[in-house]
């Protein structure tokens, strides 16, 4: 609701603001197209809109998502390259309406002059993370292996690398760039090498960790 966002920034004064809030589920995307375009583009707009009109000195830190390259991010030699191409390749509705997200914030900055930044991460994690089915993949591993839950693996055979971040690391990251940031600018961010792994791999660990066996099925 653009007047009640209106009204939450006439009440109190920002100096940053970051932006997490998203529809966070590619399959229910798929079948809920026009609420997933509603949350996840239309929603960071009127934020991007009350920020120009009642902030426009904030840093404003976009939480997108690596989800925006779709098939390409595994398509290049270099994982963690801004440069990955956009255009022609699935990534799911989405996708699309983090990306298009994404773009607006990017132009606030150019068209506007804003202090807007974007981060792209992998799957973020920590010890508050929900964890529910269609959200949350380490954090639902985990409760699955623990409950003796069978865990369905939707397609690629457990092999896709997913690439893990903590959310504190990334928290660590948006100060960092609110203390000095550079207006328009768009970094890709994860965990590292060391904490990429394919599903059975994560699978695993978590089964040893546990010393409880890991229970699958295939979609």
């Amino acid at each position: 609701d653009p007047i009640a966002v209106e009204g939450l920034f006439s009440i109190h004064k920002f100096d940053a603001i970051i932006h997490t809030a998203a529809q966070p589920s590619h399959d229910y995307s798929k079948d809920h197209v026009i609420e997933d375009f509603s949350i996840n583009t239309v929603g960071t707009l009127v934020l991007l809109e009350a920020t120009r009109k009642l902030a426009p000195n904030a840093v404003f830190v976009n939480i997108s998502s690596d989800k925006v390259y779709g098939k390409n991010i595994g398509e290049h030699e270099i994982l963690w390259d801004e440069s990955v191409p956009l255009d022609q390749t699935d990534r799911t509705p989405f996708g699309v309406s983090k990306l298009a997200a994404d773009l607006y914030t990017q132009e606030y900055a150019r068209c506007f002059g804003m202090k807007t930044v974007v981060f792209r991460p992998g799957c973020i994690t920590g010890k508050a993370h929900e964890g529910a089915e269609q959200h949350g993949f380490l954090a639902y591993l985990v409760k699955c292996i623990k409950e003796g839950k069978t865990y369905t693996i939707n397609g690629f055979d457990g092999e896709v690398v997913r690439d893990q971040i903590h959310a504190l690391d990334l928290a660590s990251a948006c100060r960092a760039v609110i203390e000095n940031p550079k207006a328009g600018e768009v970094y890709n961010i994860g965990g590292g090498p060391e904490r990429a792994k394919t599903l059975k791999e994560f699978a695993q660990l978590i089964s040893e960790k546990l010393d409880k066996p890991f229970i699958s099925q295939y979609q």
